[in-house]
């Protein structure tokens, strides 16, 4: 008796673990990880001085960097054409390559490894790198969004939540790992994203939506940790910056932030265990229907406005068509007007001084003119984008009044009783083989 109790505990557990690392919350903590670390084209600030020095660029130019940046961080329907032909595992390792290769490239560039490349040499170098970041949020986000219809806005806002993260993530973990190499920035945004989405190529998988009447305060767990998170590195930038810390003390911060980054891992298990309990049961409670009432920033809701109306069919592609039409807005207010402006002010002071700019030298601007003006006509293109969110509104209370969600609940529903019926076959397939 007591042998066969072992043995009926040790299958238990490793059914439990198989559960585990396969169930749907753990594509979720996987998609976690690999947002918190997507964010590097939000991190251009942090790395555009270096570029701006090492390669002597005025600010047009740099802008310039700045808008194939933000293209290829938009650009994302090829990813989304890929995503509906092909599982999310050669969406994920294809963004990991070309994350690699762009901003490898461009950490040779600056550092002098290579000589010095053609300016439409870097701008596709980091068209390239920054593209990775559709191919890893088409790979995971849409993923989560399709295995969590009903949730699909906590789940946006979240995953975009990690993604805003990022860039504070990353930043502590390369002051621990390189310190004050500020060019070695690069390269980490370069290998460690690539890396994470290796690492769970096989994690990101679609699986058919079951209804879990507790599955909103799972993710308002997750929601807590992230906040925790966010609070941790708002105090640690702040200190920081009034602070001189050591490189061990950035080890014990970014020791703090990976703790926080894991700990959704501990919620993955325990909910787990809950639906392995559940599952137990002879029968099946029907849930009452939950409905979700998100707010956010504006990409977690445009995102979730789009899968609404549209669907989640085709929503790998219409997610990245979603993001089109920024860099036409980028290029327009970045390059032409700030950048143009920019340089403007800063060859007029040139003049005053009576210098001029030597070849090859970067282009410096001093004062509050320098984006006054572009100030002004981005604040004016902001309230016209105000204009026309008010009459999108207009436009969609009418479908908003209707259960949305009916559908994908009453999917649900059925994906249930059939999970419960092969779970019920599978416990007692165990039971024979222990008792034997």
């Amino acid at each position: 008796m007591a042998i066969r109790g072992v043995g009926s505990m040790a299958a238990d557990t490793k059914l439990l673990l198989i559960q585990l690392i396969t169930g749907r919350w753990f594509v979720v903590f996987a998609s976690f990880l690999i947002m918190a670390a997507s964010g590097a084209t939000y991190m251009f600030s942090l790395y555009s001085s270096d570029i701006k020095t090492s390669l002597g660029y005025d600010q047009t130019t740099l802008n310039l960097l700045s808008f194939f940046k933000d293209l290829g961080g938009n650009l994302g329907v090829l990813s989304g054409l890929i995503n509906e032909i092909t599982p999310p595992w050669v969406v994920l390792a294809m963004g990991s390559v070309l994350n690699f290769f762009g901003y490898f490239m461009i950490w040779l560039a600056v550092t002098g490894r290579i000589p010095k490349p053609h300016v439409w040499h870097m701008c596709l170098y980091i068209c390239i790198g920054a593209n990775s970041q559709s191919f890893a949020n088409t790979g995971s986000l849409v993923t989560c969004v399709k295995n969590f219809p009903e949730s699909r806005g906590v789940v946006l806002g979240i995953l975009k939540g990690y993604v805003g993260l990022s860039g504070a993530i990353i930043t502590q973990l390369y002051f621990a790992i390189y310190y004050n190499d500020t060019k070695a920035l690069i390269l980490l945004i370069a290998w460690l994203p690539a890396a994470i989405s290796f690492a769970f190529l096989r994690t990101i998988r679609y699986m058919k939506p079951v209804r879990q009447p507790n599955e909103l305060s799972v993710f308002y767990k997750f929601l807590y940790i992230s906040l925790g998170l966010a609070g941790f590195l708002l105090v640690m930038i702040v200190l920081q910056k009034k602070v001189s810390f050591k490189q061990s003390e950035y080890g014990g911060s970014a020791a703090v932030v990976l703790f926080l980054l894991f700990l959704p891992l501990a919620v993955v298990f325990s909910e787990q265990f809950k639906i392995r309990q559940s599952q137990k049961l002879a029968f099946v409670v029907d849930p009452l229907p939950v409905k979700i009432v998100t707010s956010g920033e504006m990409w977690p809701l445009v995102f979730a406005i789009i899968s609404e109306l549209f669907g989640l069919k085709y929503y790998s592609t219409l997610y990245n068509f979603g993001g089109v039409a920024s860099p036409i807005g980028l290029y327009i207010l970045n390059v032409r007007v700030t950048g143009y402006l920019y340089d403007k002010e800063a060859k007029r002071q040139l003049a005053e001084a009576g210098l001029s700019r030597k070849v090859g030298h970067e282009l410096n601007c001093v004062g509050a003119s320098c984006f006054k003006l572009s100030f002004a006509i981005i604040t004016a293109a902001t309230i016209f984008g105000a204009i026309i969110s008010v009459i999108l509104v207009a436009r969609t209370i009418k479908f908003y009044k209707g259960d949305i969600y009916k559908r994908y609940r009453e999917e649900a529903e059925v994906a249930t009783a059939e999970m419960t019926v092969v779970h019920n076959g599978s416990e007692k397939g165990q039971e024979a083989k222990v008792g034997m």
